[in-house]
């Protein structure tokens, strides 16, 4: 919400106006308008256009091109803007930072979770995992989740509804060990292997319930009362008792993927004191307090305090409030790659109808991975 930013800017430098500048044709086609809008912005910065001081860079472009290219200013050095992110969750400073440097400023933050059916898992009557629980865990729980709940002599519920071609745990496990930001390559090629056997035996074993897709194609993701855990993106403090598991970790040293947008300072700027100012404004305690759903501030008391009248805020339980702050300080940047999650469906696809061996498949996703990286 820029117009609260912007009153809050206009209290300092009440004879500024702020422009916004929309770069693409805005065509309803979100890909190819965001494709539109990189080539622009990478073509301004790398010229040194200095007719805009601020800019926007979603999770789903490629960040990590812009973060190395230094193009950004140096936020490192401004104390409105470093003692801002002290007070936030700690990490999310840290996924602010290359080599030192903060980059920008976090204009919202994605964190993938499970979020859990709690009518079924009342009935299920099972134990919730704690924040860094395994696949060996999630498997265990798999089984556990499978019962006859309507007495027909065959089990009806499962722990995820989810494709086949694309093991639940492959996401977080993709953005461990692979740097997007240092061009590194991390996987180990039995480590994955076995996920993915791992996976098959649990689709054999029908522990897990394949999408069904409506009229349009589309997987149907609605929840269904049979299935326990869903994928959610939209998570924060404002989810109060609702209850909500991490993704599961190949091993306990897993980082976990957490996607930005970030609002970012041109270098080129010739109004760089006062573009900080705008970014000051921008992470204030003032903007976020007040809309909780952007909330990344970590004293959770002062939400309640300050929030808009208009908004609806519910303080998360000591659950939640744990998985944030795990996530936060185990995450890592990542940004979405389209391409490579392509290839990688395509590729365990073709191992899952037994078309190639779970090691090929590892290290054709191994070798993929170097490729788009190098590229």
């Amino acid at each position: 919400n820029f117009t609260d930013v912007i009153e809050l800017f206009n209290r300092m430098h009440p004879d500024i106006q702020v422009k916004f500048k929309e770069l693409g044709s805005n065509s309803g086609d979100i890909m190819k308008d965001m494709e539109e809008y990189e080539n622009t912005l990478r073509t301004k910065l790398m010229a040194g256009d200095k007719d805009f001081d601020l800019f926007w860079i979603d999770s789903g472009i490629k960040q990590n091109y812009y973060i190395r290219s230094g193009c950004m200013l140096d936020l490192s050095s401004y104390s409105a803007i470093t003692g801002k992110l002290d007070k936030m969750f700690t990490g999310v400073k840290d996924l602010c930072t290359y080599e030192g440097k903060i980059f920008g400023v976090p204009d919202s933050m994605s964190i993938p979770v499970l979020k859990v059916n709690e009518e079924l898992y009342k009935k299920l009557g099972i134990d919730l995992p704690k924040e860094n629980w395994s696949v060996q865990d999630f498997y265990k729980l798999a089984v556990n989740a499978r019962k006859d709940l309507n007495g027909d002599g065959n089990a009806d519920t499962y722990i995820v509804e989810y494709g086949k071609d694309y093991p639940l745990f492959m996401q977080r496990y993709r953005y461990t060990h692979l740097d997007s930001l240092n061009s590194k390559v991390m996987y180990k090629d039995s480590e994955l292997a076995d996920l993915l056997e791992l996976w098959k035996k649990m689709c054999d074993e029908r522990l897990i319930l394949e999408p069904e897709k409506n009229s349009n194609g589309q997987m149907d993701r609605e929840m269904k009362s049979n299935v326990l855990l869903y994928m959610d993106f939209i998570f924060g403090v404002n989810h109060g008792e609702k209850k909500y598991v991490c993704f599961p970790a190949a091993d306990s040293g897993e980082s976990y993927p957490v996607f930005a947008n970030y609002l970012c300072a041109n270098k080129s700027s010739a109004n760089k004191e006062i573009a900080v100012d705008f970014l000051a404004c921008y992470i204030s305690e003032d903007y976020h307090y007040t809309y909780p759903d952007h909330g990344l501030y970590a004293d959770i008391a002062q939400y309640a305090k300050r929030v808009d009248p208009m908004v609806v805020f519910t303080p998360p339980s000591e659950k939640n409030m744990d998985i944030l702050k795990f996530v936060y300080k185990s995450g890592k940047f990542s940004n979405m790659d389209y391409d490579l999650q392509n290839y990688e469906i395509e590729t365990t696809g073709r191992f899952m109808r037994s078309e190639i061996t779970s090691q090929k498949a590892a290290q054709l996703i191994k070798d993929k991975s170097k490729t788009m990286l190098e590229e």
